[in-house]
């Protein structure tokens, strides 16, 4: 039950996540670092990616290979938070604190693991 719960929530987090990317694409440009090309097209193809593997977890035929692209998708975005992490300790609270930026390398690996929990 909690599992199924905990799917559904995985789901429309991408789901939104996806969707904001297109909504506050300056957000997301903003912290993407600046030797990756393409921002624009890189923003918009990762919302693309966010919204139809979260989509794709609630298909059962789809689901595990939804949860590895995911759990790839989320190793490439450790570029980004490296990067902010960076800006942090470049410049303190400007965009989040030094610990604000090692919780979010740290949320990352669960974030994955989580992902990985539905690959079979």
């Amino acid at each position: 039950m909690a599992r199924n719960i905990l799917l559904y929530v995985m789901s429309a987090g991408y789901l939104l996540a996806g969707l904001n990317h297109f909504r506050k694409p300056g957000f997301y440009l903003g912290i993407m670092p600046g030797w990756l090309p393409a921002p624009h097209f890189l923003n918009a193809l990762t919302g693309v990616v966010e919204i139809l593997l979260g989509l794709a977890l609630l298909l059962r035929n789809t689901r595990p290979t939804a949860a590895c692209g995911l759990a790839v998708l989320l190793v490439l975005f450790f570029s980004v938070h490296i990067h902010m992490l960076q800006l942090a300790y470049r410049n303190p609270g400007y965009f989040m604190s030094v610990g604000m930026g090692w919780l979010r390398i740290g949320i990352q690996f669960v974030l994955i693991a989580w992902a990985l929990w539905y690959r079979r």
